[in-house]
């Protein structure tokens, strides 16, 4: 609870475990560069490390922003912890991992780090959905994913060496970000 202290959340690390509860490597956060303190939602804009499962909130401080959440989101904690920060809350990483992540083949997202079409299409999905209950359909960043999400359907093998090069992993929609951008730089 120390993370709490001069905070509105907290949020810490997790074990990437599989379905018999063994570790399956690194931590969730060993891929990325995850700060020790999260203030602006540009931070979590094209990635998101902030979970319902690996976070303590302030219940108050939640309710007040919060609003409805929309009915057409997968990512309620991506938008969330958006909203919560939008609205001037700030928050702070614990010092240890708090839980342990369960990863299957039939995981939302996983750890990302075996991400194909089929998973890079629904992310895409989750993501255009996320930027539309934002209201940010014209963001730079949705129009990047929108552009990924045509590549596949028209381009698939371009998407395919997108995910060899860009590579995968990195915390929730990192990889699908970075592929987007590979794109953008090596479309014909």
């Amino acid at each position: 609870m120390e993370a709490l202290r001069n905070a509105d959340f907290s949020y810490g690390d997790m074990y990437v475990i599989d379905e018999r509860g063994a570790l399956t490597g690194p931590t969730f956060f060993a891929r990325s560069e995850v700060p020790d303190v999260v203030n602006d939602p540009a931070e979590i804009a094209a990635r998101n490390f902030l979970g319902l499962t690996n976070c303590a909130v302030d219940k108050e401080k939640v309710l007040s922003v919060a609003g409805e959440i929309p009915r057409a989101i997968d990512a309620v904690d991506w938008w969330l912890f958006t909203r919560l920060l939008e609205a001037g809350g700030i928050g702070r990483r614990t010092c240890a991992p708090v839980v342990s992540y369960r990863v299957h083949d039939n995981s939302m997202l996983g750890d990302g780090t075996n991400i194909d079409l089929v998973g890079l299409k629904r992310q895409t999905d989750v993501v255009l959905r996320h930027f539309d209950a934002l209201g940010r359909q014209d963001s730079e960043l949705c129009i990047l994913v929108r552009d990924l999400r045509s590549a596949l359907g028209e381009e698939p093998e371009l998407v395919r060496a997108g995910l060899r090069e860009a590579g995968t992993g990195g915390v929730w929609y990192e990889g699908l970000f970075r592929v987007a951008r590979w794109l953008r730089e090596n479309a014909h």
